[in-house]
C-alpha cells in the first residue's frame, strides 16, 4: 500500500483515516497545533487540522525507511519520515509544536517508538485521558533540582511529566502512591525549604504565585514532593482531575475484612515475633 496524501483529495483522506481507525488498534495519538499524529497497527497518520498549512497523509509502516528528529527555522522541530512510494524514496516533514512551543522531546519519543515498531517491538499502550501543555516542573524530586518546561499527561493509572526539549527527563507518579495534593504559595514554599531539593526556583516568582504540590512515595520507597507551575486555569483542571482519580481509586480499594487480623497474626508467627502458644491463644480469641 502506497502512502495516501491529502491535498485536493483531503476529504477522501479524512474518510480513509476514519476507516483505518475503525479497523485497526490505535497505539498512540498526540494532538499538536497543526494536526494529530496517530500510530495504528499498520499505519502512521498525520491528520491536518482545518485551516492549518500542510496536508494529511497516511504512511504504511512497512514503507517507512527511516525516521529522525529534524530542526527547521521556519517550523522548529519536525518528525522527518523517509518512505517509499511507487518505487521512489520520498520525505515528509511533520511539524510537532503546540502553538509557539517547539517540542523536541516529543519528536524524539516518536522517533524511538517508530523505530521500535520497525524492529519488531511494540510500545506499551497508555491511553491519555487529559493533556496539559506549558507546565513547568520547579523542583522537589530527588532525581532533579533543575527547572524543566514540559507537559503533564494523565493516564488511567498515573501522572506523567515529560520535558519538551529532552526525552531524558520523565516523572511518572502512580495515583495510588499520592499521599497529599495541595496548592502552595511562593511564601509557603520559601518557609518550607525542605520541600525542594536543590536551588529555590520559587524565589524568582512573585509571592502571590501558586504551585501544585504532589506528595507521594516513589517505587524505591523515597518520599518525593514535586512542584508544578502553569496557568491558573490549568492548575485548577490538574487539581480537579487528579482529585477525582485518587478519590475513585480509594473508593475501589478493598475494605478491611474480618480475615485481616488473622493474616497479620500468621505473619507475626511466621516472623517469630510470637510463640506457638501465643499464636493459638490469640487465634482462638479472634475466632470467638
Amino acid at each position: 500500500m502506497s502512502p495516501i496524501f491529502g491535498n485536493k483529495k483531503e476529504n477522501t483522506i479524512k474518510q480513509q483515516i476514519v476507516k483505518i481507525l475503525s479497523s485497526e488498534e490505535m497505539l498512540k495519538k498526540d494532538e499538536y497545533y497543526t494536526g494529530f499524529l496517530i500510530l495504528t497497527t499498520n499505519n502512521l497518520i498525520w491528520e491536518n487540522k482545518k485551516g492549518k498549512s500542510g496536508s494529511s497523509i497516511i504512511i504504511p509502516l512497512e514503507s517507512i525507511q527511516s525516521v529522525e528528529c529534524k530542526h527547521k527555522l521556519s517550523t522548529a522541530w519536525n518528525l522527518k519520515i523517509t518512505y517509499e512510494q511507487t518505487g521512489k524514496v520520498k520525505e515528509k516533514m511533520i511539524p510537532l509544536s503546540t502553538f509557539s512551543t517547539s517540542l523536541k522531546g516529543d519528536v524524539e519519543k516518536w522517533v524511538n517508538i517508530i523505530r521500535e515498531i520497525k524492529s519488531g517491538k511494540m510500545p506499551s499502550k497508555q491511553t491519555i485521558i487529559e493533556r496539559f501543555d506549558v507546565v513547568t516542573y520547579i523542583g522537589g524530586h530527588s532525581s532533579s533540582s533543575e527547572k524543566h518546561v514540559g507537559k503533564i499527561l494523565l493516564t488511567e493509572k498515573e501522572l506523567i511529566f515529560e520535558d519538551n526539549q529532552s526525552a531524558n527527563f520523565v516523572l511518572k507518579i502512580p495515583y495510588q502512591k499520592i499521599e497529599k495534593l495541595s496548592v502552595k504559595t511562593t511564601t509557603e514554599i520559601n518557609k518550607l525549604r525542605t520541600v525542594l531539593a536543590g536551588p529555590m526556583w520559587s524565589m524568582g516568582f512573585p509571592d502571590t504565585n501558586k504551585f501544585v504540590l504532589i506528595e507521594y512515595v516513589d517505587k524505591v520507597g523515597m518520599s518525593q514532593t514535586p512542584l508544578f507551575d502553569s496557568r491558573n486555569k490549568t492548575k485548577d483542571r490538574i487539581m480537579k482531575t487528579l482529585y477525582e482519580k485518587i478519590k475513585n481509586i480509594r473508593k475501589t480499594e478493598a475494605p478491611i475484612t474480618q480475615e485481616d487480623p488473622l493474616r497479620v497474626l500468621k505473619l507475626r508467627y511466621a516472623k517469630g515475633e510470637i510463640t506457638k502458644e501465643e499464636y493459638e491463644e490469640i487465634k482462638r480469641l479472634l475466632e470467638e
